[in-house]
């Protein structure tokens, strides 16, 4: 206790616990009239301890964890996900000035393979997963990089990019999946009014129409996981998506696009990759287990002004009033749009 202050428990518990812990480094365990249990897989590791190495933390029945994490301790994941996906961006636009998008899109995608890899051991390999994997992986992260790129400011991007709940709203009242409620109308054009006070900033630069275009195709890529992707494991889904979009990029790899490897490109590149695509997206998923979806998804919308103060503290580039305020009303309309969700005929999600 004295050691870590996140162990509340009694002495009794540790060693109720250690059995779990040695499993989670990967060695039998043999209790008193029990034959020794062999390791399982990565996947069931993460189920039972969430962080595999520091698993005997929340095998503790009194561990805040176990109970909800209610308190300020249940939103650090999602304050992580803030700061490491707000980094993202500006560090993207960096890594940019050495390398191609698409090597860019490589590198987040090769690392954040191999970690995932690790944790589940096997991912799933179906058409509808490689599919999910294009939408949501390959495509959307290279055209949000040729964003960024193009982009004089990439939190601008970001705002733009994080349209994607009013384009699955808009699908969903369309589909006839959902009712279109008063909120959400007033949320969808209070949005679309961002956008064209954020956009006419920049005079409809390629930037913002490419940050448009991929937070179009994200929304496309979350509604295919909605309808066919559900009951997917989301751990072996983001390990397979990660996987394929690095196995779909590779041949473009081998364009005839000026790109000479350098220490600051491979700093950039995996300081980027570390970010987005490792601990971005394990705070996420934690943050799923202690706050749901709904109140993490919420929170989520706040990246893009994380991501404003991050590239002013990285790059030292200051937003205009015009951009602050267009991505202040988008991001106000996503939230509208996306509050208090209702299925037709259905409950409120």
């Amino acid at each position: 206790h004295k050691v870590n202050p996140f162990v509340s428990c009694h002495p009794n518990e540790l060693f109720q616990a250690l059995p779990l812990f040695l499993q989670a480094v990967d060695l039998p365990v043999a209790l008193p009239g029990n034959k020794p249990k062999m390791p399982v897989g990565g996947v069931e590791y993460f189920e039972r301890s969430h962080l595999r190495l520091t698993g005997i933390l929340y095998q503790t029945r009194r561990h805040p964890y176990n109970r909800g994490m209610h308190g300020f301790r249940a939103y650090l994941p999602i304050l992580g996900v803030l700061v490491f996906w707000g980094l993202s961006w500006p560090l993207s636009k960096m890594a940019l000035q050495y390398m191609p998008p698409h090597v860019l899109s490589f590198f987040r995608f090769a690392t954040g393979a191999v970690f995932f890899l690790i944790l589940t051991r096997k991912p799933s390999g179906t058409l509808k997963i490689l599919v999910g994997s294009l939408l949501n992986g390959a495509l959307f992260v290279t055209t949000a990089n040729f964003a960024v790129r193009a982009s004089q400011n990439p939190a601008l991007a970001s705002s733009l990019v994080y349209t994607q709940p009013l384009f699955v709203a808009l699908f969903s009242v369309l589909l006839g999946e959902e009712r279109l409620r008063p909120h959400q109308g007033a949320g969808i054009l209070l949005a679309f009014s961002g956008i064209l006070i954020a956009a006419r900033s920049v005079h409809f630069d390629q930037g913002a129409i490419l940050a448009i275009a991929s937070g179009f195709l994200w929304s496309l890529g979350i509604l295919h996981y909605r309808k066919h992707l559900r009951d997917e494991h989301l751990l072996r889904f983001n390990a397979s998506l990660n996987l394929f979009s690095a196995l779909v990029l590779i041949p473009f790899l081998f364009r005839n696009e000026r790109y000479i490897p350098s220490g600051a490109a491979l700093f950039w590149g995996l300081c980027t990759a570390f970010s987005a695509q490792v601990m971005g997206f394990f705070l996420w998923f934690l943050s799923l287990k202690t706050l749901g979806a709904i109140t993490s998804g919420t929170f989520s919308l706040l990246v893009p002004a994380v991501a404003y103060l991050s590239t002013y503290a990285i790059m030292g580039r200051v937003p205009t009033s015009w951009q602050v305020l267009g991505s202040a009303f988008t991001l106000s309309g996503v939230f509208l749009a996306q509050w208090k969700r209702e299925r037709k005929g259905g409950n409120p999600r």
